[in-house]
């Protein structure tokens, strides 16, 4: 199992319209990939400081799955 974590961290001048069309894109993304074996994307829990504002994880099943995605 391959795991790819990328997490993000909006610049202070972003909109909440921006982060929203990121988030959306970032959602549609597995119908376009179906060697994703899992996938998740969220805001940070808020409960540490100096966390990133938001993750995404993919999981791919081989290092092939994997290298289509990216």
């Amino acid at each position: 199992m391959i795991r790819h974590v990328v997490l993000l961290h909006w610049k202070p001048n972003t909109t909440p319209e921006q982060i929203q069309a990121v988030i959306d894109d970032l959602n549609a993304l597995p119908a376009d990939i179906p060697q994703l074996a899992g996938y998740s994307v969220g805001p940070d829990a808020g409960l540490a400081e100096g966390n990133a504002d938001f993750v995404v994880i993919g999981e791919f099943a081989t290092a092939d799955h994997y290298k289509i995605y990216a």
